[in-house]
């Protein structure tokens, strides 16, 4: 595993990293409500929570990027 890290930026290894965790969403669930709720959520108590049948999975935005294949709504992360 070294060789495969060797040479990456830490950037690069967040990314990669936000990526591989954020693939193994499959389903849209509460997340920590963190200013306002991302689009397709409402507010619950401390979470935002999905408010569409079928909404997108959101994730918090970490280090201010979101994974590949993801979109940025406000301090999250929004499934495309």
């Amino acid at each position: 595993m070294g060789r495969l890290l060797h040479g990456q930026s830490n950037q690069q290894l967040d990314r990669l990293m936000l990526t591989l965790i954020a693939s193994v969403l499959i389903a849209a669930e509460p997340v920590e409500k963190i200013g306002s709720c991302p689009l397709g959520y409402y507010t619950q108590g401390s979470y935002c929570v999905p408010s569409q049948v079928n909404p997108r999975p959101a994730i918090e935005r970490y280090n201010k990027q979101c994974p590949l294949g993801w979109y940025t709504n406000g301090n999250y992360c929004i499934k495309s």
